[in-house]
């Protein structure tokens, strides 16, 4: 069954999602992914994923739906700990046009509009906000949503924790926009916002939903800064934190999120995707090392891996690091590829978060189906999963913000 939302839970139901999937092996076969290696070195990649950038951006211009706004923004970044240097990160804030009369709207929420972040992938080297942008609109035709995709600082120029630090610093913009935005209409001139545009003073508001996410690296990074931000939230003696909202929700597709020289002891036997799947296209082994390699991450830092956020000493139980995300009801939903490296990352995750935690995760798995599969342009993107799974997004952030549970297979 090459999709599902029953995470397995037996080895052999975990391995037999590494199988490949017919219509994955004729697309593969018809066009061909390069390995990893072909690349040669990351220069390279990075050339041809920015050769890249200016067809894509046309051809989304070209289909911009007229009742939105895809404005460019440039976000200013503080130095913090994590980063000592300042910089500068472009970024899409996404929104429908306010100035236009559409009459009644079925989706209208009277608590206002929900926001969202979400960050691109790209193993935290290439990638752009674009890739993003065609769930986006989706996302504000449906639920009148404001949707943030930011840029972050990218290796190997930029190495770990930059990325990271950048996302963070990004979501805790947004959040204290989203307080500015919430009061009367009538007082916008004295607003004073960095990321959300004052026009939208009145209508967005995050107890509509805030919801950050990613795909892949920007999964992994999201996973990871809920974490830090929820801290920050907590325990930041700044006004600005203490009033920051929650997080309701995190959409997470495609992330790592475990330390492979960490693996918690009671989840041992269920870690095999980055061994079954090292030769799988399009994120081999090859691949993976080569954006290791760049960002040269710290395995023994704190924030590389969410289920390294705090010390976990002897203990074989992790869930208790994570408590919040029941406490403070944040629904958690993962898209997850059988023939992945990070596969077993996301599927032991979510039991960890389900079954140690309490917390409420919804899963929509891609047996033998590659990393990302959606994204890889071409006829890719015209596979009927990937058109399933655009529809699988859609029913996942409406059940991340609590409006339906969506249904279809």
């Amino acid at each position: 069954m090459p999709h599902t939302r029953i995470p397995p839970d037996t080895v052999e139901g975990i391995l037999a999602t590494g199988e490949s999937d017919p219509e994955w092996t004729k697309i593969l076969e018809a066009q061909p992914i390069p390995s990893g290696s072909t690349y040669g070195d990351i220069n390279t990649l990075k050339k041809l994923s920015t050769g890249t950038l200016p067809r894509l951006q046309a051809g989304l211009a070209a289909t911009r739906p007229a009742d939105l706004i895809e404005a460019e923004i440039s976000i200013d970044i503080p130095a913090t700990d994590l980063k000592p240097e300042a910089g500068c990160n472009r970024a899409l804030v996404c929104y429908r046009d306010t100035t236009l009369k559409n009459g009644s709207n079925e989706n209208e929420n009277d608590e206002g509009w929900p926001v969202i972040v979400i960050f691109h992938g790209g193993g935290h080297t290439v990638g752009n906000p674009e890739s993003e942008l065609p769930l986006a609109r989706l996302l504000i035709q449906k639920f009148n949503a404001v949707v943030v995709l930011p840029c972050y600082r990218l290796a190997p120029e930029h190495r770990f924790p930059s990325g990271f630090s950048d996302a963070l610093e990004t979501v805790k913009q947004v959040a204290t926009d989203t307080l500015s935005l919430s009061q009367p209409t009538g007082a916008t001139d004295k607003l004073d916002t960095r990321v959300l545009p004052v026009e939208l003073a009145g209508k967005v508001n995050a107890k509509s939903g805030f919801i950050v996410g990613g795909t892949s690296a920007g999964a992994t990074i999201s996973t990871s800064i809920s974490h830090l931000y929820h801290k920050w939230r907590t325990s930041s003696p700044s006004s600005e934190a203490r009033n920051a909202p929650p997080l309701t929700g995190l959409l997470l597709a495609c992330g790592t999120c475990i330390n492979p020289h960490k693996i918690p002891s009671a989840y041992k036997h269920l870690y095999h995707s980055r061994k079954q799947n090292e030769d799988a296209l399009p994120l081999d082994k090859d691949l993976s090392a080569m954006f290791r390699d760049a960002m040269k991450p710290d395995y023994d830092s704190p924030i590389y891996c969410s289920i390294d956020q705090q010390p976990h000493l002897s203990r074989d139980m992790i869930g208790n690091d994570h408590m919040w995300l029941k406490d403070e009801a944040v629904r958690v939903y993962f898209q997850v590829c059988g023939q992945d490296m990070s596969r077993d990352d996301a599927l032991i995750y979510e039991k960890v978060l389900r079954e140690e935690v309490g917390a409420q995760t919804r899963m929509d798995l891609y047996s033998g189906f590659g990393h990302v599969f959606w994204g890889m342009g071409g006829g890719y993107g015209g596979l009927e999963m990937s058109k399933r799974r655009m529809e699988h997004s859609v029913e996942g952030v409406s059940w991340l913000l609590g409006r339906d549970g969506g249904g279809g297979s």
